[in-house]
Formats: structure tokens, C-alpha cells, sequence
């Protein structure tokens, strides 16, 4: 059976925790700018990016956001203290989110027709098949593109968490073998302090002659 292997490097030249450190870093800005968008567009109604998405959508963006930077301050706290569990959990946070952005692409870019949103002037004078075509091959790159992104920083997270998992097994075995190393040690150094005291006891036993079967 085939079983995936974990990354040494993250996009082969920066080691791991670095790259956790980068796109959790990265994921903190982005939710943070989200939930700052969807207050200002339904709160404040100042109609900044995103304007043309509908209010339920801005709200559950804005909510799947804050409920996110939690999650990453605690993975970010565990990568610098190399704490896995912290760390697994936003892994999982960030599948389930993959999930849903791969669910909100494909609608966006593959469902729905993409020239709808293109311009009258590019369909005029018999370019519509061409600029259709165009159009539909750009979304649809683009969504596999991030689609295969989104599933490379989940690997590189899993990567993290078992070169810290490795890391603490490894440590822990280190340890075992130095505690029975010691073990050993101290009951060796026991015997033979015992095997010296009972020779020094059958040596002030014998009698003046030295030997047991002296007459």
C-alpha cells in the first residue's frame, strides 16, 4: 500500500515550520481583511470591495472569518512552541474551509457561465464563440489552480505536524533508553559495591593463618 510521505521543505527550499509560520501569517491577514470588508459593506454600507455580492453572503464571510483568526492565533502559538495539537486543529479548520472555497469556485468560475460577465463590446463583430471561449478557459484554470494551492498548504501544514510528531517520538524513546541506561548503571554500581562489602566481610572472618582450612 502506498502512503504519503510528508514534505522536508516547504516549495523546496524553506524548511517547514517557516512555511506554517508564512501561511498562517498569511491566512490571519486575509481573514482579518474579510471580516473588516463585511462590517464595513452590512454595517457601514460603505460599499467597498465585494459590493456586488449579496448581504447573506458578505455575513456568512465575515462570521467564517472571525471564527478563524482564533483558530490561527492558536496555531501560530503552537509553532512557535513546536505544540502539534494546536497546529492539527487549524489543519482541520483548513480542510473544511478547502472544502468550502472548492465548493464556492467551482460555482463561481465552472457552474455559472462565464460570459455573463463579459463586456457587449467583446462579443460584437462575430468575436462571441472566441471571447467565450476565452473566458471559459481562464475560470476554468483558475479554478484548478487554486484548488491544487489550497490542497498543497494543507499538505505542507500535515507535513509540519509530522516532523513534530516524528520529533517528539524520537525524544521520547532518546529519553527512555537514557532513564534504563541509568537504571542499569545504578544497579551494576549496587551489585558490585555489595559483591566488594561481602568479600571484605569473608576476608576479616578467616583466621589468623589466612585460610579457611587452616588447622
Amino acid at each position: 500500500m502506498v502512503s504519503l510521505r510528508p514534505a522536508n521543505y516547504f516549495l523546496c527550499c524553506l524548511p517547514l515550520s517557516l512555511g506554517t509560520k508564512l501561511i498562517l501569517w498569511a491566512h490571519l491577514a486575509q481573514s482579518v481583511y474579510t471580516c473588516a470588508m463585511s462590517i464595513g459593506n452590512v454595517m457601514l454600507d460603505l460599499n467597498a470591495s465585494g459590493y456586488a455580492t449579496s448581504a447573506a453572503s458578505q455575513i456568512f464571510t465575515g462570521v467564517w472569518s472571525m471564527a478563524s483568526i482564533p483558530i490561527i492565533l492558536a496555531a501560530l502559538w503552537g509553532v512557535y512552541h513546536n505544540f502539534e495539537v494546536t497546529i492539527r486543529l487549524y489543519m482541520y479548520y483548513l480542510i473544511l474551509a478547502t472544502f468550502v472555497d472548492v465548493v464556492y469556485l467551482a460555482d463561481l468560475l465552472v457552474l455559472k457561465d462565464a460570459c455573463v460577465h463579459l463586456k457587449v463590446d467583446a462579443l460584437a463583430n462575430g468575436g462571441q464563440a472566441f471571447a467565450c471561449g476565452v473566458a471559459r478557459t481562464i475560470s476554468g484554470t483558475t479554478a484548478a489552480v487554486a484548488t491544487l494551492g489550497m490542497f498543497y498548504l494543507i499538505y505542507m501544514v500535515w507535513s509540519h505536524c509530522r516532523e513534530l510528531t516524528e520529533k517528539s517520538s524520537s525524544g521520547a524513546i532518546a529519553e527512555l533508553l537514557t532513564n534504563l541506561e541509568q537504571q542499569a548503571l545504578q544497579e551494576s554500581t549496587k551489585l558490585w559495591d555489595s559483591g566488594i562489602g561481602d568479600e571484605a566481610g569473608y576476608r576479616s572472618a578467616l583466621p589468623l593463618g589466612g585460610s579457611p582450612y587452616a588447622a
